[in-house]
């Protein structure tokens, strides 16, 4: 399968059960904060905020969905970094990296407002 180019590209490119996950997750993303660009890196959906990306969207394992909340390409000292998830859906990979999956429609769905709300926080926290 060739890279894609856009994340349009890159949904087609998906089966129609991803597909559907991603575009609902990217509607909700981009919902949140109107200053939010996108593309294509690392081979999924990145979220672009003031120029740094943030989020990035790929495939757990090619069956579920993840959101990868970052604070950018280089590697940051996370020495007083801190963020809640009173959600509980974030697992975190370092103090400033953490995880989420869906395998479902109904889980995005089910967790639509815990997400925006932990996209907004996120983008100011990880600045």
């Amino acid at each position: 399968m060739a890279k894609a180019k856009t994340v349009e590209a890159w949904l087609a490119d998906q089966t129609p059960e991803v597909a559907a996950i991603m575009q609902r997750l990217r509607e909700i993303i981009l919902a949140a904060e109107p200053a939010l660009g996108e593309h294509i890196k690392w081979n999924g959906p990145s979220f672009v905020f003031e120029g740094d990306d943030r989020i990035t969207a790929g495939l757990h394992r090619g069956q579920s969905a993840q959101l990868v909340f970052h604070r950018g390409v280089a590697v940051k000292d996370a020495m007083g970094f801190s963020f809640s998830d009173p959600s509980g859906l974030m697992t975190f990979a370092a103090p400033d990296r953490a995880v989420i999956r869906f395998a479902d429609p109904q889980t995005v769905e089910r967790h639509a407002a815990s997400l925006t709300d932990l996209v907004r926080r996120w983008l100011v926290a990880a600045r």
